[in-house]
């Protein structure tokens, strides 16, 4: 029997940054820490893996939606240590891709695979459009120093991995096409501003 979990970039962003800072560094390679994939009763979780917290932290975990084949009895409880290839984590945290995790007995298989689209009324496609629009322009255009930059880019990193998934049945081509030159200009300003809130290129400082 085989059971497939599906972890999103909006979940799995603060599990990795967990991990990536206790690896102490801001580019992960080959994490040292393992990632651990629990699951008790009905949840399914990912997260870093208990014996490297340190006391008082907090615990952050990725949920995850389980599919397995129809007519087959949940899987039992279960905890699995887990090392991703490096490039599971660009692909998750910059491509916004999706990770799933597959496991079929003692074996398992790690994949990343396009995020599913979230269908939602037209008004809220607009709405949540205009929001990224605002992140990427107003928002970001009235941040003054580091501190407000480093704040600005969590915040706009959220909503991108929020609203770049979202899609209406009943849009019209321009709502989509807007969407899109949404998308991509936030996209383009959360590049140019590093984790500090500093700007990576020369001339984009203000």
């Amino acid at each position: 029997m085989s059971t497939m979990f599906r972890f999103t970039s909006l979940t799995l962003r603060p599990v990795f940054e967990l991990q990536k800072a206790l690896n102490g560094t801001r580019n992960i390679v080959i994490p040292d820490t393992p990632l651990r994939l629990v699951k008790v009763g009905p949840t399914v979780c990912l997260r870093v893996d208990d014996a490297y917290h340190h006391d008082g932290q907090i615990v952050r975990q990725a949920s995850a939606e389980a599919e397995q084949n129809a007519g087959e009895p949940n899987t039992d409880d279960f905890a699995r240590s887990f090392f991703f290839h490096h490039a599971i984590y660009g692909q998750v945290l910059d491509d916004l891709c999706d990770l799933i995790i597959t496991l079929n007995g003692t074996s398992q298989h790690i994949e990343t695979r396009r995020f599913e689209k979230v269908w939602v009324p037209v008004a809220t496609l607009r709405q949540e459009t205009e929001r990224v629009f605002n992140l990427a322009h107003q928002h970001f255009c009235a941040c003054k120093g580091d501190a407000e930059l480093a704040t600005w880019r969590i915040t706009a990193l959220r909503a991108l991995d929020e609203v770049v998934r979202l899609s209406s049945k009943r849009a019209k081509a321009t709502d989509l096409i807007r969407h899109a030159d949404a998308i991509r200009a936030l996209r383009m300003q959360i590049s140019d501003i590093t984790p500090e809130g500093k700007y990576r290129h020369r001339f984009g400082s203000r």
